[in-house]
């Protein structure tokens, strides 16, 4: 791993659940972990969703190794949201994680 490319600060988040006032269940984000990351944007994408024009795109985050990090998580970038579908591993770099996520483009 080339420390010098990861040069972004990356907010990992996961999801807790709580109940509301109502017994509503509130989904919320906690912050698990502020990394050094590199972020790279790979696909985007449109599509139609209920009649409308939507817009994604496909990123990838690489980290530092050490963060249990699950798919279902959240990674924030300034003001950019990324949902973690998938962490791999590269198996020529044993202390790197590999996030593949996707924005929603607005």
């Amino acid at each position: 791993m080339v420390i010098g490319k990861l040069r972004q600060r990356v907010e990992l988040q996961s999801a807790t659940v709580s109940q509301d006032g109502f017994g509503e269940p509130t989904k919320s984000w906690a912050t698990a972990a502020t990394v050094w990351a590199a972020v790279e944007d790979l696909q985007g994408r449109e599509f139609l969703e209920a009649a409308q024009l939507e817009a994604e795109i496909t990123t990838r985050i690489r980290v530092r190794a050490g963060v249990a990090v699950t798919p279902g998580w959240r990674a924030l970038h300034g003001s950019d949201v990324y949902d973690v579908k998938s962490v791999g591993r590269d198996p020529t770099r044993a202390r790197e994680m590999l996030l593949m996520c996707v924005r929603a483009v607005t």
